[in-house]
């Protein structure tokens, strides 16, 4: 599937730079609230995600740090992600300076660390992870296969995730009777339901003993390149697992073929020493692709019934993954079953029509 083909003929209309300065005024008064003495240069914001907004900041020395912003940290994403930080102060990570609640006319929990200069896969291009693969190895072992063995499992994350796969978890009252007015809440609803029984059945036949570390939601906007290297951020699902469901992930997002996944794959498990057990491959792939799928429709059912397809950005991403995903989701059948209804509804701020 070409992402080109999505955005043929269509116009859109993006936030001016200046939507951004209320946003860079808030992070500037939470930054002057735990780190008064910071001779500050420049502060931008980098992203707003689900959980947090992202911003960079320089001091007077060209110093890089990035400070992370939660208006509401229920689901405890900063503080997992501080407690990875603290337990690995490594080269390919942040380094975590402070982490911590404040009052700026409400609670704000912030996550405050220092980075090299670099940029994530997505901005910098993804062809770097093929042209540095030696270099991208050693990073990712010098974070994940260590012997500091995570507390949080695999099996654990994907339960989770499950908990909240049904559009009421995730979705406002307004964001729900939004959705009912505009498309098929019931088979939406139900398609999700399917995908989440897959995925709960799919993990049982994953062995329990798994033992290496892995990152669990590596993607384009989680690895960094820069002079000095790549780093790993959003370690907030960090778990014991296993480096394939790490692997599974990045093919996806790069959109490797189906040729060339099992050849790259198995000089990867070479280099780092794993051994290449095909039956742990398959069954993560199946739990992985589609735990894929139900990622990208929930982020764009909260990109338009959430936030109201105020965040363009986000929502191309949403169908650039999607585009790059799109073969190997036609490998499970509940897609093909409702591939239609699918396209509409993943398409619909592009094309523009009701699902």
């Amino acid at each position: 599937m070409n992402i080109s083909s999505l955005f043929k003929d269509k116009a859109y209309s993006f936030r001016e730079s200046s939507d951004n300065e209320d946003e860079k005024d808030f992070a500037s008064t939470v930054l002057s609230k735990f780190k008064p003495d910071l001779k500050l240069k420049k502060i931008n914001i980098l992203g707003v995600f689900d959980n947090f907004d992202l911003f960079s900041v320089y001091d007077e020395l060209d110093q890089k740090y990035t400070l992370k912003i939660s208006l509401d940290d229920s689901d405890k994403v900063l503080k997992r992600e501080s407690t990875f930080l603290k337990s690995h102060k490594q080269l390919n990570v942040p380094l975590i300076l402070d982490y911590g609640d404040i009052e700026v006319g409400e609670k704000v929990t912030y996550l405050f660390s220092k980075v090299s200069e670099a940029e994530s896969i997505r901005n910098y291009g993804r062809s770097v992870i093929f042209h540095k693969l030696d270099e991208f190895r050693e990073a990712y072992k010098n974070v994940f296969l260590t012997d500091k063995p995570l507390r949080k499992k695999y099996k654990s994350v994907l339960s989770d995730f499950c908990k909240n796969m049904s559009p009421s978890k995730f979705l406002t009252n307004d964001g729900v009777n939004y959705f009912k007015a505009y498309t098929d809440y019931n088979l939406c609803c139900e398609f999700l339901e399917e995908l989440k029984l897959q995925i709960q059945d799919l993990s049982t036949r994953v062995y329990d003993d798994l033992n290496h570390n892995c990152h669990s939601s590596l993607s384009l906007d989680s690895i960094f390149y820069g002079p000095e290297g790549f780093y790993f951020d959003f370690l907030h699902n960090a778990n014991l697992g296993h480096p394939y469901v790490d692997y599974i992930d990045i093919i996806m997002e790069l959109g490797v073929s189906t040729d060339d996944e099992k050849k790259i794959f198995i000089k990867i498990c070479d280099k780092m020493g794993i051994s290449f057990d095909q039956y742990l491959y398959d069954c993560i792939f199946k739990v992985q692709v589609r735990k894929k799928l139900a990622e990208l429709i929930i982020s764009y059912i909260r990109e338009v019934y959430l936030y109201d397809s105020f965040r363009y950005e986000r929502i191309f991403y949403i169908a650039d993954t999607f585009s790059h995903c799109y073969k190997r989701f036609c490998s499970i059948d509940i897609f093909k079953k409702n591939r239609e209804f699918i396209m509409k509804t993943i398409c619909e701020p592009i094309f523009g029509v009701k699902a």
